[in-house]
């Protein structure tokens, strides 16, 4: 699904990769490839869409971002103008979403919908194979901050992940595009 802004849409092909297109010549004016290998997709190969995040005080570079969350356990930040990464969020425009989550096999926790922004906090839930196998990644829904990448907080949907294991029910994943109200401050599930 591209985003629309400014005359700009913004989207990504079912490998992640970022397109910035002119909506009136169709005139492609940036690309950015996060580098999505085929052996990183065992199961699901598409991506469903970015999210944009605007800072109050705009002007500088990352005052305007696109936020992918990708197929292979990444969420990077891009400057919509230039479609570089934005530095100062995570590790040089990239936080890696394997970490700090119960991952019995990573190769069954994908990020296949766009993030959503409430505030300056980016939200995503993650999908998990199903049916796969009965110890399965986490499927938190998971905020970071929208500046610097930091992990704020995690949600469980499924109790069993909270203690030692062996995590033997599944996971409870949030892998449809989720909803915001930031007038109240509040994400869907």
């Amino acid at each position: 699904t591209p985003v629309l802004w400014h005359g700009t849409l913004y989207l990504t092909t079912p490998k992640d990769v970022v397109l910035a297109v002119d909506a009136l010549t169709g005139k492609v004016q940036w690309t950015f490839d996060p580098g999505v290998k085929d052996e990183d997709v065992h199961f699901i190969g598409t991506s469903r869409g970015v999210t944009l995040w605007h800072a109050a005080r705009r002007g500088g570079a990352c005052s305007d971002r696109v936020l992918v969350a990708t197929l292979d356990r990444r969420l990077i930040a891009i400057d919509t103008r230039t479609g570089r990464l934005c530095k100062g969020f995570g590790n040089a425009g990239t936080v890696d979403l394997s970490v700090g989550l119960y991952l019995s096999n990573k190769d069954y926790l994908y990020y296949t919908s766009p993030p959503v922004v409430v505030g300056d906090r980016v939200i995503l839930g993650s999908s998990i194979a199903d049916n796969q196998n009965v110890d399965t990644p986490s499927g938190a829904v998971r905020a970071f901050d929208v500046r610097t990448g930091k992990s704020l907080w995690e949600w469980e949907p499924l109790a069993w992940v909270v203690g030692p294991g062996p995590h033997r029910s599944g996971a409870g994943n949030a892998w449809a595009p989720l909803a915001a109200d930031a007038g109240h401050d509040l994400v869907f599930v």
